[in-house]
């Protein structure tokens, strides 16, 4: 028992030290890049990660002493975009934005009527989605660059404008897509992927591309894979972390993960809690009627060479023996899970989704204007305070004003 335990420590501790290389190789390039590009931008330090994402005292950071010395930094957009990756459309950008601002409502507290972050929040909103910062030097740095007017919190429009940075390259929020093979995991994934801009990553498809390119991993897991088991926790959680740093800022589906309650618990540990859990539903028979259907008559993309009859099998044993832990795990550190039926059509799950959507529609509007269209309406209304002008049509009839036809003229001047 006690090998088992250590050669599982040596693998979780291989896994993290692998991602972690990749992360910091990866922004390393990218910090490199911007510095080229950009030789008017004061030179910042690199931001390194360990196994588990962590600010560091390293971490990438512009002062506002720096920005009054560099004019060219002192526009809170143009130093956003400069840490948004390439080739981002506009509707890209916006869904990052609307995502970031689902994030900052989680979070925020109202102050004085106007909803903001303090350092505590930040904190808390740092960890909810798997950073852990090392002591407070580091969110000192996020306040040095995010709290642009100085007042000790970060409102709204302060944290859309920097939301990049703050969230070190992680993705925002992360919903869970589960439920048994064939129950429609991917199909719905893609739909919500194309209708509401979200990222859709596969675990199955993620271990078939390495099969495919017969890498040192893909040779591993084959076998696992053609006899119905699970693939080591460790393996997955890297491999699923190393994808999500390719989206920074994004709603992020994961599609068929965790596929057991070692898998929710490394998830969260590496990438905080995940802002909901979709539970695909139906009958072990309409799962094996899809599953023998997709192999022997479906389209050839979506053919698989696990879908036969025996793996089948073994692949729905394997469900049920790891799946109500999972979900059981889940519930107990209060992930929202939402039961679908999905033995109808694959609209019919969709119309579920959207009789939430609808209900739900004015609860979960952000009732947060934008800080300028505050102060400019509280102005407005401070000046019309002040001057008590009679609300009169200017070209009302003067029977409708309240002036009579014996006014004298010197009465109307009064």
């Amino acid at each position: 028992m006690s090998s088992l335990l250590a050669n599982r420590k040596v693998t979780v501790w291989a896994a993290r030290s692998f991602v972690a290389h990749q992360e910091s190789s990866q922004r390393l390039s990218r910090i490199v890049q911007r510095n080229a590009s950009s030789a008017s931008l004061p030179t910042r330090r690199s931001l390194m990660w360990s196994g588990k994402a962590t600010y560091s005292r390293d971490r990438v950071w512009t002062s506002s002493r720096q920005q009054q010395q560099h004019p060219s930094t002192t526009s809170h957009r143009g130093f956003a975009a400069a840490i948004v990756p390439p080739g981002q459309n506009g509707e890209d950008e916006e869904s990052r934005r609307e995502v970031a601002a689902d994030l900052f409502q989680q979070y925020c507290q109202m102050r004085q009527g106007v909803p903001s972050l303090d350092f505590e929040n930040i904190r808390s909103l740092l960890q909810g989605i798997g950073v852990d910062p090392q002591g407070d030097e580091a969110l000192h740095h996020i306040f040095d660059v995010a709290d642009v007017d100085g007042n000790g919190l970060i409102d709204l429009e302060e944290f859309l404008e920097h939301s990049d940075f703050i969230m070190g390259g992680n993705p925002a929020r992360i919903i869970l897509v589960v439920g048994g093979p064939g129950s429609g995991k991917g199909e719905l994934s893609k739909r919500l992927q194309k209708e509401c801009h979200a990222v859709h990553l596969s675990s199955g498809d993620m271990l078939r591309q390495e099969v495919a390119r017969g890498s040192v991993l893909g040779k591993q897991v084959k076998g696992i894979m053609e006899r119905g088991e699970l693939v080591s926790s460790a393996i997955m959680v890297a491999l699923m972390k190393r994808r999500m740093r390719d989206h920074p800022g994004k709603r992020v589906l994961l599609d068929g993960f965790p596929r057991s309650a070692e898998n929710a618990r490394d998830l969260i540990t590496l990438c905080g809690k995940p802002e909901l859990a979709l539970h695909l539903v139906c009958d072990d028979t309409v799962l094996l009627e899809r599953i023998i259907g997709r192999g022997e008559g479906g389209p050839a993309a979506e053919r698989r060479a696990d879908d036969n009859f025996e793996t089948a099998l073994e692949r729905l044993r394997t469900f049920h023996k790891h799946h109500p832990q999972t979900l059981e795990w889940l519930r107990e550190h209060h992930v929202p899970v939402i039961n679908l039926d999905c033995s109808g059509s694959a609209e019919s799950v969709w119309q579920q989704l959207q009789a939430i959507g609808r209900l739900m529609r004015p609860a979960v509007k952000l009732p947060i204007q934008p800080k300028q269209q505050q102060q400019d309406e509280t102005a407005m209304q401070q000046s019309q305070t002040k001057t008590n002008v009679p609300q009169v049509p200017i070209f009302a009839p003067i029977w409708e004003s309240g002036w009579s036809s014996s006014t004298t003229a010197s009465e109307r001047t009064a």
